[in-house]
């Protein structure tokens, strides 16, 4: 069955905005359950890649990007503390980029600091960790979201395939511009990843 080019997007949207939700809640609910430890070596990693992960639907070309109005009104404002993490922190190093301490004082946000000790120096960067409440906040905000693009999802799949029963196996969606099915084979068993610096691909089906 046909399906247009518009749709096919549309559904690609809100079907990758759900996986990035789910994401961000199942980090949301990480750093509950695990208090910061510095013998963890990745749990800095993790926290950059948060605010990263979240903004990542909002951040696509047009085409394809999340609109704000799907941001219920309550969490507006939180929303766009995020979004400013991800583009002045986690994903570009802003020189300018600062949050209030006390009255006129000011903590940059992206710091190169040096630590001394017997001396050795050790270098390293500064890391904002959200607090429990914070957290709480972008797990609800996630998890609305993404029972907002479900909705959409469903709206769009119901209309061709609610009396169709997909064989087995690997597809993906259809986002060539030119008409077409709204799933198609997968790529992937058209080419070999050998000799390339990919050892595999892994599909994060888990919604």
């Amino acid at each position: 069955m046909i399906v247009a080019y518009e749709e096919r997007i549309a559904f690609f949207k809100y079907i990758s905005s759900m996986t990035h939700f789910k994401m961000v809640q199942d980090l949301c609910e990480y750093f509950q359950k695990n208090q910061y430890d510095c013998s963890n070596k990745i749990y800095d990693h993790l926290v950059i890649s948060l605010y990263t992960i979240y903004a990542k639907p909002f951040k696509q070309r047009m085409e394809i990007r999340l609109e704000e109005k799907y941001i219920p009104e309550a969490y507006r404002e939180f929303h766009y503390k995020i979004i400013k993490l991800r583009d002045k922190f986690s994903a570009h190093t802003d020189l300018d980029f600062d949050i209030s301490a006390k009255t006129n004082e000011f903590i940059p946000m992206n710091e190169v600091i040096a630590n001394t000790k017997d001396g050795q120096t050790i270098f390293g960067i500064s890391i904002f960790k959200l607090n429990s409440e914070a957290l709480n906040i972008l797990n609800d905000l996630s998890s609305k979201l993404r029972n907002i693009c479900e909705e959409e999802a469903l709206l769009i799949w119901k209309r061709y395939f609610t009396k169709t029963r997909l064989p087995d196996g690997l597809l993906m969606i259809n986002v060539g511009k030119e008409d077409g099915s709204l799933l198609v084979e997968h790529s992937s068993s058209k080419f070999d990843l050998g000799g390339s610096f990919y050892t595999d691909i892994t599909r994060n089906i888990n919604l």
